[in-house]
């Protein structure tokens, strides 16, 4: 009868390793008290793993990642600004991204929530990100006067 190995031998360190949802799990000999060999230790091997898993399995989950936190927060940092500004019609719009964004995960396209050249000071300056577009006008004026 063959042998049947749940995990993969790693013969340079003598260890058994095994990926299991996204994650590496390893076992040496020395840790499972076997002889460091192949043949020997892979029943040893797959008890521990068998045991590992069935642990792994029992507990919790861990919480789902939101990525899109990141977003949430730079949207209330432009909500603040709006509101210290007086641009109450601009916080309209970025407190329903904001509840779209928790409700749906979805952000509204960007130039849903505002006019163009008002956002350009509610973006951080160190971003950079209203530089490149006034730099671009900037270029686009000076060919258009040669």
């Amino acid at each position: 009868m063959p042998r049947s190995y749940l995990m993969t031998w790693e013969p340079g360190p003598r260890r058994w390793r095994k990926v299991y949802k996204g994650k590496t799990y390893t076992v040496s000999c020395r840790d499972l008290k076997v002889p460091q060999t192949k043949d020997i230790s892979y029943q040893a091997a797959n008890a521990w793993w068998t045991a590992k898993r069935a642990e792994i399995d029992r507990s919790p989950s861990p919480p789902p990642v939101r990525h899109h936190d990141w977003a949430i927060s730079k949207l209330e940092k432009r909500l603040e600004w709006c509101l210290a500004n007086g641009e109450q019609h601009l916080a309209g719009g970025i407190r329903a991204a904001i509840a779209l964004l928790i409700q749906d995960g979805k952000l509204p396209p960007e130039d849903s929530l505002r006019p163009p050249d008002l956002w350009d000071s509610v973006v951080e300056p160190s971003s950079g990100f209203g530089l490149r577009r006034r730099a671009s006008r900037q270029v686009a004026g000076w060919c258009q006067d040669r």
